[in-house]
């Protein structure tokens, strides 16, 4: 009987431990996905992806949006965001997210093998957005480790999260993937 209720205990230990370090995902992206699924995901009719290094990418799109430190890039990081094409030419299409109009900003970089991943989401939304969308980061990834105000930040072995407000007229949010944050981190260290 003792080694039942011990091995339930543990079991359950496991799937705690295995519970808090699940994936951050937003439902329309997460963290490590491949740059092709970002881009080919079921996005609204209309909406495409341009990433930095596109070949193709429109000439009316603000070049300055997509600019990484060129350390980065030279290891192979791109820039990719949502667009939708109107009578005026192509503009930046704001998703919406926790019932706010949202942009959306990916940044990709070569995983071990070379495949592009997503090492960093980034969200900007109105400051009023703070506690709904705060609420629906809670929803998805659990209560956050700290929150104030102005904060909001999740946290576990594989991935970060966080919503700042900065006191002007938005806030920034981002997802970052660990993993691929300290191989990148660690490759512009050996540059």
């Amino acid at each position: 009987m003792k080694v039942a209720a011990l091995t339930a205990a543990l079991l359950l230990a496991a799937a705690s431990a295995f519970a808090a370090d699940k994936e951050f995902d937003l439902g329309f992206a997460r963290p490590g996905m491949m740059q092709g699924q970002f881009r080919f995901a079921a996005w609204p009719a209309g909406v495409k992806v341009f990433c930095s290094d596109d070949k193709d990418r429109p000439e009316e799109l603000d070049k300055a949006a997509f600019v990484l430190p060129k350390g980065i890039v030279k290891l192979g990081a791109s820039r990719c965001g949502l667009f939708t094409k109107d009578e005026n030419g192509w503009r930046q299409y704001r998703l919406e997210v926790a019932g706010w109009s949202t942009e959306i900003w990916g940044m990709f970089f070569p995983d071990g093998a070379g495949s592009p991943r997503l090492v960093q989401l980034f969200i900007k939304q109105p400051k009023e957005s703070f506690a709904t969308l705060s609420a629906h980061f809670a929803s998805r990834f659990g209560p956050p480790l700290e929150s104030n105000a102005r904060l909001a930040r999740w946290s576990n072995s594989t991935n970060d999260a966080a919503i700042i407000e900065d006191g002007g007229t938005t806030l920034h949010a981002y997802v970052i993937d660990n993993k691929l944050q300290q191989s990148m981190n660690g490759r512009m260290s050996q540059r």
